[in-house]
């Protein structure tokens, strides 16, 4: 879980978060393992052990979880724009704004995957009294990110798309994706 630390890449926030995750998830099966015959260790002292491990990572886990949401979902909004008017000017050394995004299913399918992964991850890893507010921050984050800056965007493309071909004069708007 170290070895990932001070990096805020998606891969390596990805991978500080499945580590942690994969840790977590080893350590209730030893606990578990440990506490049933023979041994017979009382379960609550092993699992304040446990607790005492991971102390660091699960007060802390939050805020890589989030960058890491807010990385990958940054990431469907940056498409870059293949036309071939764009590809020469890179082709120049010219810098290209970016595709106009294109609310499909496969993003908006991709968007709430991420959620539904950081949420499982929040399940697990919270302390049951920061359960909540961390899946709270999970829901905002979704929000902030696809809401407002993947779906409104594209909303307000299609608008202004809409708009513009109503000041051109045409009388039946396309309404297939550009």
């Amino acid at each position: 879980i170290e070895t990932c630390s001070g990096s805020s890449t998606l891969p390596m926030l990805e991978r500080r978060l499945k580590t942690l995750m994969y840790a977590v998830q080893h350590m209730s099966q030893v606990v578990q393992d440990l506490s049933a015959a023979p041994t017979n260790l009382p379960p609550a002292a092993l699992q304040t052990f446990a607790d005492a491990v991971f102390v660091k990572h699960r007060d802390e886990f939050i805020k890589y979880q989030v960058q890491s949401m807010q990385l990958m979902l940054v990431q469907e909004q940056e498409i870059e724009d293949d036309s071939p008017t764009a590809v020469a000017a890179r082709a120049a050394g010219k810098k290209t704004p970016w595709k106009p995004i294109d609310l499909t299913v496969d993003v908006t399918i991709r968007c709430l995957e991420c959620a539904e992964t950081a949420a499982t991850r929040c399940a697990i890893l919270s302390h049951p009294k920061m359960l909540a507010e961390n899946m709270y921050k999970i829901f905002q984050t979704l929000i902030r990110e696809f809401g407002r800056n993947i779906m409104l965007l594209a909303l307000d493309q299609a608008i202004k798309k809409l708009a513009n071909n109503a000041q051109a004069g045409s009388t039946s708007p396309n309404n297939s994706p550009a």
